[in-house]
């Protein structure tokens, strides 16, 4: 069953509490999303705020800085990270940061952002355990979902069928169904659940066309 994991993306530390708590809810995985301001033209909570976080969940950290490097030294002190996600597109050399990730015990993922060719991540992908597609130019909530970017997705299986594949940005219940026809492991979430009125209920319908289409592909192929 492919993944919908809940995306945190805020610069307000109660806001960040507030999501925190009612994801618990309704799943047990989110990604956190943390922007400098440099590498992405916004910026989120600090890296550090997330030292203060007292949660249940698993986290996932999105690193869209410019130097994770410097983030994963605060990361490496914090419970419940599972795994660390870091732009290709970062100053710090990709295989440095892979290796930081792994020493401290956590799953490495590479995001690629829409400008960046997949056969420039191929070196990389023997490494990780991970790749996220971004499908919209990364740093806003609600930023416009760019079609083009899905054909990396089967690029990317074709260079290592047993890799995990995400997909990050602009993901609406109205462009799932197109979605759905590339080979993912899981989507990435933001305002379409954790920025609707109920978003256990938002989360729910993701998982009810999932289910539903996976019944449907079950019946065609018998």
């Amino acid at each position: 069953m492919l993944e919908i994991t809940p995306t945190i993306l805020t610069d307000n530390f109660l806001e960040l509490k507030e999501m925190l708590k009612k994801a618990e809810s309704f799943c047990d995985y989110v990604q956190i999303d943390i922007m400098d301001g440099k590498f992405v033209p916004s910026k989120s909570i600090e890296i550090s705020d997330l030292k203060k976080i007292k949660t249940s969940l698993n986290l996932e950290v999105h690193l869209m800085v410019e130097n994770p490097l410097r983030a994963l030294d605060y990361l490496k002190r914090i419970e419940n990270i599972k795994r660390v996600i870091f732009h290709y597109e970062a100053k710090d050399r990709p295989i440095e940061v892979i290796g930081e990730i792994k020493s401290f015990g956590l799953k490495a993922g590479l995001a690629i952002s829409p400008e960046t060719p997949v056969r420039k991540t191929k070196d990389l992908l023997g490494s990780i355990d991970s790749v996220l597609v971004l499908s919209v130019n990364p740093g806003f909530y609600g930023s416009k979902f760019i079609p083009q970017t899905l054909r990396k997705i089967k690029l990317i299986r074709k260079m290592r069928s047993d890799i995990k594949i995400g997909l990050d940005g602009g993901i609406k219940l109205n462009n799932l169904s197109k979605i759905l026809n590339y080979p993912l492991d899981y989507l990435c979430v933001g305002s379409a659940i954790l920025k609707e009125e109920d978003p256990e209920s938002a989360f729910l319908e993701f998982k009810k066309l999932i289910y539903s289409r996976n019944s449907q592909e079950k019946k065609k192929w018998g």
